[in-house]
């Protein structure tokens, strides 16, 4: 079975922007979020940065743990991709959540949780140690 591959996401999260509606930019935050998140738990995994007991099975507390553990860091890279991943986190919980969030349903928000995403998947393939 082939992995699921966290880019198809962002792909998704783009896609989204051409409807341009308050549903669809909501749903496209969430995308961007999770290719973030996804890329960076396999990241993260791989390089024993959270131990593997974390990522096993349903842990409610892993976005918690892996943002808290890069935003920690002492790497500028890590850091960044923490930052931003938190950055992200706030914003698909204020558009999956909070139906008063007005700011959630526009279009900017969304291209720049795109862009948001894609420096985290920069960051990833471009890290070194």
């Amino acid at each position: 079975m082939t992995p699921f591959d966290w880019h198809k996401f962002l792909s998704v999260a783009e896609n989204l922007t051409l409807p341009n509606n308050p549903e669809s930019n909501r749903s496209g935050i969430s995308r961007a979020y999770y290719a973030a998140f996804g890329k960076s738990r396999i990241f993260c995994k791989n390089l024993s940065i959270i131990q593997a007991k974390d990522f096993m099975g349903f842990n409610p507390n892993v976005h918690t743990l892996l943002i808290n553990e890069l935003v920690g860091s002492e790497h500028d890279d890590l850091k960044a991709i923490g930052q931003r991943l938190k950055t992200l986190r706030a914003r698909r919980n204020d558009a999956d959540y909070n139906a008063s969030c007005t700011e959630s349903g526009k279009l900017s928000l969304l291209n720049n949780s795109i862009n948001l995403s894609k420096e985290v998947m920069k960051y990833i393939v471009d890290y070194v140690p």
